[in-house]
């Protein structure tokens, strides 16, 4: 039974490691992304709001640079 509890807790940190792990490279992908987007021009982000609104429907992604 001990055996069975040390195995589920070194499987529940491995899980929650991983996970955190994953967060990690989806904020830093949202970050470089987010730099590339409000670096372009506004007429720019006007069309490519209009793709990513098309290629995300029926779902949204709403992005505000600083200088909006």
């Amino acid at each position: 039974m001990k055996r069975l509890v040390k195995l589920s807790l070194i499987m529940s940190i491995i899980i929650m490691l991983y996970g955190c792990s994953k967060m990690d490279t989806v904020k830093l992908a949202a970050y470089h992304t987010v730099e590339r987007y409000c670096s372009i021009s506004d007429m720019g982000r006007v069309a490519l709001r209009e793709q990513v609104s098309e290629a995300v429907a029926p779902n949204s992604i709403k992005v505000n640079c600083s200088g909006d």
